[in-house]
C-alpha cells in the first residue's frame, strides 16, 4: 500500500473516530489540518486524551469489555500517529508542544528602529478602552458571563490565511501596510476579548459529564487564534509607544487563557493550552523587558499567587468527573464485569493523584512516580493509558509556575541589577538562577529536578 494510500485511510479513520466522539469533519479539512501541523510534536498528555477518546469510542460502538480495552491499549498507538497534528491544532493549538512560545519563521536581519518605525506605521486609529483588568480576571455584573463575548468575538476572527501568517510572523518582517490590515482585521474581536476578560464568571455552557470534551475542542483552537492576535497587537502598541495599551492585551489573552478551564471545564487538554497562552504572553513580556520603567509597567501582569494554584490537581478532578461516568453511561456494561472493575480502580487511583499534585513540586513528583510505577506493573488498561501523561504534564506546570518566577526576577534585574537573583526565589528548589549576558538583554536558566530540559527565558532581546 502506498503512503498516500494509507494516509488517505488514516484520515477516513480519524474522520470515523471524531464523528464518535462528536466532532464532524470532511476529509479534506482533516488532510489540510494535519499537513499544516505535521510537524507538530504532541505531549503524552495528548496521548492520553486520545486513548479515552478510542475507549469511549469503542465502549459507543457496541464493544465488548475485552475489545474496547483492546482498542484502547493495542489500537491507540497507530491512531496516535494519525491523530495528533489535528488534535494539536485543536487541543493544545500552540505550535510547539514544549508549552513556549508558538513557532515563528526565522528572523530576518532587522534593526530596532525599522520594527519601532514599523509598528508606528501599522497603528489603525487608537481602539476603544482597553479593559483595564487583573490577570485573573476583574469582577463585573453578577449575571454577566465573559464566555458570551469570547463566542462574539470567535465569530469575528478573519478566515483569511494571508493575516494570520502575518499575525504569527517574526515582528517586524513584514511590511507595515500588512500589518495594519492585520490589526484593523482582528480589531472587532480583540474589542470582545476585552469585554469579556473583564468578566470574572464564564460559562461555556459545556457540561463534559454529559457530552464529554469534544465541544471544547473548537474552542481551544479560536483561543489559539485570539490570543496569538493579542499577543500581535501588544508588539505593535509597544513599538508605536503606548506601552499601556500593549500590556492591557497581554492581560486579556491571561485573563481568556484561564477562562478556557475554569471551574467546569478543567481537563487536562485545556491545562495545557492554558499554560501554552501564559508561556506565549511570558516570553513576550521577557522580550521586552529592557529597561526600568518596563519594569514597572509589566510587573502588574505577574500574579502574586503563582504558586499556590495546582493546575494539574484541578484538572485531574475534571478528568475524573468526566471520563468515568462518561465511560459508565456509554458503555452500559454488567455492575460485575472487567471494565467495571478497572472503573472503579481507576476512580481511586484519580483521588490519590489529586492529592499528590496538590503537594509541592519536589515532594509531589516522587510520589507520583512511584504510583505510575505502581499502575505500570498492574493490570488496569484504563490506569496504563491515562496516567503516563501526568508525570509529564507535572513537570509542565512546574515550568510555568518557574517562568512566573522567572519573569518577576527579570523585572528585579532590570531595576537593581544582577545581584537582586540572590533575594529572588527559585519554586524548582535548585539555587538562584543563573544569571547570562547576551549581546542584546539577558538570560535566566534554571534546572528542574529530574528533568534533563532546563527552563531557559531570554529578556530584552526586542
Amino acid at each position: 500500500m502506498t503512503v498516500s494510500r494509507r494516509l488517505q485511510d488514516g484520515i477516513e479513520q480519524l474522520r470515523q473516530n471524531l464523528k464518535r466522539a462528536g466532532v464532524v469533519a470532511s476529509a479534506a479539512v482533516l488532510a489540510a489540518l494535519i499537513t499544516e501541523n505535521a510537524s507538530a510534536a504532541a505531549p503524552a498528555a495528548l496521548a492520553a486524551s486520545l486513548s479515552k477518546l478510542t475507549i469511549i469510542a469503542a465502549a459507543e460502538s457496541g464493544a465488548t469489555a475485552g475489545t474496547a480495552a483492546t482498542a484502547a491499549v493495542a489500537g491507540i498507538g497507530s491512531l496516535v500517529k494519525v491523530l495528533v497534528a489535528v488534535f494539536a491544532l485543536a487541543a493544545a493549538g500552540v505550535g510547539v508542544y514544549k508549552l513556549a512560545a508558538p513557532r515563528e519563521p526565522a528572523p530576518h536581519a532587522v534593526s530596532e528602529t525599522d520594527k519601532q518605525e514599523a509598528g508606528r506605521a501599522a497603528q489603525p486609529p487608537a481602539p476603544p478602552a482597553y479593559a483595564a483588568n487583573e490577570a485573573n480576571g476583574a469582577g463585573d455584573a453578577a449575571n454577566a458571563n465573559a464566555a458570551d463575548y469570547y463566542k462574539k468575538a470567535f465569530e469575528l476572527i478573519p478566515k483569511d490565511k494571508e493575516i494570520d501568517n502575518v499575525v504569527v510572523a517574526d515582528f517586524g518582517t513584514e511590511p507595515a501596510d500588512k500589518m495594519k490590515a492585520a490589526l484593523e482585521a482582528y480589531q472587532p474581536a480583540l474589542t470582545l476579548l476585552a469585554e469579556g476578560a473583564a468578566i470574572r464568571n464564564c460559562d461555556w455552557g459545556i457540561d463534559l459529564a454529559k457530552g464529554g470534551s469534544a465541544p471544547l475542542l473548537p474552542i481551544f483552537s479560536q483561543t489559539r487564534q485570539l490570543a496569538r492576535a493579542a499577543r500581535f497587537r501588544a508588539r505593535c502598541e509597544w513599538a508605536a509607544g503606548r506601552r499601556a495599551n500593549a500590556i492591557d492585551d497581554l492581560k486579556n489573552a491571561l485573563v481568556l487563557a484561564r477562562h478556557i478551564g475554569g471551574e467546569k471545564n478543567m481537563v487536562l487538554i485545556s491545562m495545557l493550552v492554558q499554560l501554552a497562552i501564559e508561556r506565549m504572553m511570558i516570553d513576550t513580556c521577557a522580550e521586552r523587558l529592557t529597561d526600568a520603567q518596563a519594569a514597572d509597567l509589566i510587573e502588574p501582569v505577574v500574579p502574586a499567587n503563582e504558586n499556590k494554584r495546582h493546575l494539574l490537581s484541578q484538572a485531574i478532578a475534571g478528568e475524573k468527573t468526566l471520563f468515568i461516568p462518561y465511560t459508565r453511561k456509554t458503555m452500559k456494561q454488567p455492575a460485575i464485569s472487567p471494565m467495571t472493575l478497572w472503573l472503579d480502580q481507576l476512580e481511586k487511583e484519580y483521588d490519590e493523584t489529586i492529592r499528590i499534585t496538590a503537594l509541592p513540586y519536589q515532594q509531589a513528583r516522587p510520589q507520583l512516580a512511584a504510583q505510575y510505577g505502581r499502575i505500570k506493573a498492574g493490570f488496569n488498561p484504563f490506569a496504563k493509558q491515562v496516567f503516563p501523561a501526568l508525570t509529564r504534564a507535572q513537570e509542565e506546570e512546574m515550568r510555568l509556575h518557574v517562568s512566573w518566577a522567572m519573569l518577576r526576577a527579570g523585572i528585579a534585574v532590570c531595576r537593581d541589577g544582577e545581584a537582586a537573583l540572590n533575594d529572588a526565589p527559585n519554586p524548582a528548589g535548585t539555587g538562584p538562577f543563573q544569571y547570562t549576558k547576551l549581546e542584546k538583554g539577558f538570560e535566566l536558566k534554571t534546572e528542574l529536578p529530574g528533568v534533563e530540559q532546563p527552563v531557559v527565558l531570554e529578556f530584552g532581546k526586542r
